[in-house]
């Protein structure tokens, strides 16, 4: 069977972009709910951490992500925010958050730590952050 460019290009759009973080989800709780992730000292060990991005320039992504200009240019990087929540023994990322580049990392790594929430894991969890994350805030939205 073959199959042109733009046969495959029309079928690709038709896919719905849902399904890769759903079966990835799946994926993750199937493995975190068996015995076979690796623990320190009893404990999963998750590391989140913040960064900036840039991405492409549109009109688009510089309402929906910002920009970060400086004193010489007035218009500045098309930027987004970048919050990432890893698993450093199993290798795995566990949720990503990109947002507007005003948010800030406080705000990212609570929504990473409420999709580590629902992810039902029933292993003890170490989580550890870069400095300049307020540890107090963290305590709250966990409980």
């Amino acid at each position: 069977m073959q199959l042109s460019v733009q046969g495959y290009l029309q079928q690709r759009k038709r896919l719905n972009s849902e399904i890769f973080p759903y079966l990835n989800r799946k994926y993750l709780m199937d493995f975190y709910h068996s015995d076979e992730p690796g623990l320190w000292k009893g404990y999963l060990l998750i590391a989140i951490d913040g960064s900036k991005a840039e991405v492409p320039n549109s009109k688009e992504n510089r309402v929906t992500f910002g920009n970060s200009g400086n004193q010489y240019s007035k218009t500045g990087q098309v930027r987004a925010l970048v919050s990432g929540m890893y698993d450093v023994l199993n290798h795995f990322y566990l949720d990503i958050e990109v947002a507007h580049i005003s948010i800030s990392e406080n705000e990212l790594a609570k929504r990473n730590l409420k999709h580590l929430k629902e992810m039902e894991i029933r292993q003890p969890i170490l989580v550890v952050f870069d400095r300049g994350y307020i540890f107090w805030k963290w305590r709250e939205s966990i409980i």
